[in-house]
């Protein structure tokens, strides 16, 4: 089981020097789906905008969050009641394009786990 990750969470980008840590947005949260009130992050949200280590951090990018081993299931109105895996920490961003970020520790809730 892992923690349930919610919007502001720690990501670590995997690209240090150039943006080492960045957050997950508010906007990537399920408005109706809240654990210590803050909003659920999901598979598919997106992860703030941050540059690629390549050539002089130069490359941004807007990852989202790949598919993951989540057992618990979300029907959320807002993105039309398509079912959605939620995030947890440990779950990684941009599955297309190789891993880039991995949720942290979450910063508000130490409680609440998901298979």
């Amino acid at each position: 089981m892992s923690l349930v990750a919610t919007i502001l969470d720690p990501v670590d980008t995997l690209h240090a020097p150039c943006t080492p840590l960045t957050t997950i947005p508010k906007d990537s949260g399920i408005w109706n789906v809240l654990v210590n009130n803050q909003q659920v992050h999901f598979v598919g949200g997106l992860l703030d905008i941050h540059p690629w280590a390549g050539d002089d951090c130069e490359i941004p990018h807007i990852p989202y969050l790949g598919p993951n081993s989540s057992r618990v299931i979300v029907y959320p109105l807002q993105l039309g009641g398509v079912p959605v895996q939620i995030a947890r920490m440990g779950d990684s961003y941009g599955a297309d394009e190789g891993v880039c970020g991995v949720i942290l520790a979450p910063k508000t809730n130490t409680t609440v786990f998901a298979y």
